[in-house]
C-alpha cells in the first residue's frame, strides 16, 4: 500500500510517500524537484530547513547511501541545479523493542504516523529494570502487533506513573525525529491546594535532588525550566488550573507549583497526604504538526473520573 501526500507550502513540490511492507513496517520516502529557489542552497540546508532533518539524521542517512539526487548518492555539502530530483528515504525495520501485553488502551488518535493514547493514572508508559510488563508501551506493542503494524516503540512524551492523560507514540523513525525537533504543546489540568486568582510564569531552574534519584529541587544552577498557569476556577482554598510547560523537565509542573505554595492535591512528594489518592494532574491538550501532511492537529483527553471526584468533593460548581 501506498499513501501519498502533497506539500505546496514550498515553492517546490514534496511528494512524500509512506510504504508498509508485509511486515507492517513503514518507510517514509520524501521526492521534491528543485526550483529556482532551492537551487541556491546547499543539499544539507535543504533537508534542514525545508524538512526538519536533524544533523545526526543527515549524517546517518548519507552515510547509509539514502540521500539521492537524480537517482545516484547525494554529496550533502553541494549545490542542486534547478530541475534535478532529491530523495530521501528513510529505512525501517520490522523491530519488537518491547514484550507484547494484551491490555485495555484507550486511543484517542491515530494515523498512519502516530498513536495517541489516553494513559490512565497507576500505569507508567515504559517499563522498569526491574519490571519488564505492564506499562502502556507493553500494551501498545501488542496493539500495533495485532493489527499487523511494526510493534517498534517510541514514545514522543512521558507522564510520571500517576499522571493521567495524553502520551504520543511514533509509528515510524521520520515522525518521531520531527516531532522531537518541532516539538508541540502540551496543555495539562492541575487541581492545587490555595486560591490562585491570576496567570502567571514560573521560571525556576530545576536540578535533581541530592541523595534521591526520583527527587527534584528549584536550584540557581539547575537547568531552565518555564511554566505558564493559569486558574480556570478557584474556592476559598483550591484552584483547578491550566499548566503549560514551555520546557520538559522532570516534576515541573509538580515542582514549580509546590514551589510557589500551591501543591498538587494528591502529590505526597512535593506536597501533603490529603484526599486524593494520586496527584491531580491530567494530560489534557495537545496541539501539533502532522509530519506528513503539515496540516495542524489538536487533541483533548477526557477528564478522569477521580479528578470530577475531587470537584465535586470541593464544591466546585458542576457544569
Amino acid at each position: 500500500m501506498q499513501l501519498f501526500y502533497f506539500m505546496r507550502s514550498l515553492n517546490c513540490v514534496l511528494q512524500i510517500f509512506q510504504e508498509k511492507g508485509s511486515k507492517g513496517e513503514i518507510r517514509v520516502r520524501f521526492k521534491m524537484i528543485i526550483d529556482d529557489e532551492t537551487s541556491n542552497m546547499k543539499i544539507e540546508d535543504i533537508l534542514l530547513k525545508r524538512l526538519s532533518m536533524s544533523r545526526r539524521q543527515i549524517r546517518k542517512l548519507k552515510n547509509q547511501r539514502l540521500i539521492l539526487i537524480n537517482n545516484s548518492p547525494a554529496y550533502i555539502k553541494s549545490q542542486p541545479a534547478p530541475g534535478d530530483s532529491l530523495e530521501v528515504i528513510f529505512p525501517e525495520e520490522y523491530v519488537m523493542n518491547i514484550r507484547p501485553e494484551k491490555m485495555y488502551i484507550n486511543v484517542i488518535y491515530e494515523d498512519d504516523d502516530l498513536l495517541i493514547i489516553n494513559k490512565d493514572p497507576g500505569m507508567t508508559v515504559h517499563p522498569s529494570s526491574k519490571k519488564e510488563g505492564g506499562s502502556l508501551a507493553n500494551g501498545v506493542a501488542y496493539y500495533l502487533d495485532h493489527k499487523h503494524e511494526n510493534p517498534m516503540i517510541r514514545p514522543v512524551n512521558r507522564l510520571d506513573k500517576q499522571t493521567s492523560g495524553i502520551v504520543i507514540f511514533a509509528k515510524n523513525q521520520y515522525t518521531h525525529y520531527f516531532l522531537q525537533k518541532e516539538g508541540f504543546e502540551k496543555t495539562y489540568i492541575a487541581i492545587v491546594h490555595g486560591a490562585i486568582d491570576k496567570a502567571s510564569w514560573i521560571t525556576e531552574p530545576i536540578a535533581r535532588e541530592e541523595g534521591s534519584i526520583i527527587k527534584r529541587k528549584v536550584c540557581k544552577t539547575g537547568k531552565k525550566a518555564v511554566t505558564y498557569i493559569e486558574p480556570i476556577e478557584n474556592t476559598n482554598d483550591s484552584t483547578i488550573l491550566m499548566v503549560r510547560p514551555l520546557t520538559g523537565r522532570t516534576h515541573q509542573i509538580r515542582l514549580h507549583l509546590s514551589h510557589i505554595g500551591f501543591p498538587i492535591y494528591g502529590d505526597i512528594l512535593y506536597g501533603y497526604p490529603d484526599i486524593m489518592q494520586r496527584q491531580a494532574l491530567h494530560a489534557w491538550k495537545t496541539r501539533l504538526v502532522l509530519p506528513s501532511t503539515k496540516r495542524q492537529l489538536c487533541c483533548e483527553a477526557p477528564f478522569p473520573n477521580d479528578m470530577e471526584e475531587l470537584i465535586k468533593d470541593l464544591d466546585y460548581p458542576i457544569t
